[in-house]
């Protein structure tokens, strides 16, 4: 059986999950140089327009992934992805 809390500790404990709710969305939604989890392989030198792609993709708390096309040529396919 569990024990029963008071209406105060639950309304402290629903604004402590709050809290942290919120905290982690703004971390989720900051521009980060790394990627947690990732590893970083190498640094490439990009256009304007593909710089505002990743940087609104970030703002809007994706995690951008390059992808090496296969069609023979030197290019990287930009992918938003929701972690």
């Amino acid at each position: 059986m569990s024990k029963k809390i008071s209406q105060r500790e639950a309304r402290h404990l629903r604004k402590r999950v709050a809290e942290l709710e919120r905290r982690n969305e703004q971390n989720a939604s900051v521009w980060a140089r790394e990627y947690i989890g990732g590893v970083h392989v190498a640094t490439v030198t990009i256009s304007d327009v593909s710089h505002a792609i990743c940087k609104t993709a970030r703002k809007l708390g994706h995690a951008v992934v390059a992808v090496q096309s296969d069609n023979g040529k030197f290019e990287l396919s930009l992918y938003a992805v929701k972690p």
